[in-house]
């Protein structure tokens, strides 16, 4: 991983503890995904199907009636 955001997913706390292959591994089965201001990522009562990380900004989590 030399690019930017193979860098930022690198260096994530949450996978200190794992060695270098099992997070290249990790990072090659991942889909990278840009949102712009107010895009939703999933809707309330979606089915889960996948696990998010979030590399850089900020992200607002609602329910049904919730303005963000």
């Amino acid at each position: 991983m030399i690019d930017r955001v193979g860098l930022l997913f690198r260096d994530l706390e949450v996978f200190n503890e794992m060695d270098e292959d099992s997070i290249n591994t990790l990072y090659s089965k991942g889909t990278i995904m840009q949102l712009e201001a107010g895009e939703v990522l999933f809707g309330h009562g979606s089915e889960s199907d996948a696990v998010y990380i979030l590399l850089s900004g900020r992200m607002a989590a609602g329910g049904p009636g919730t303005q963000t």
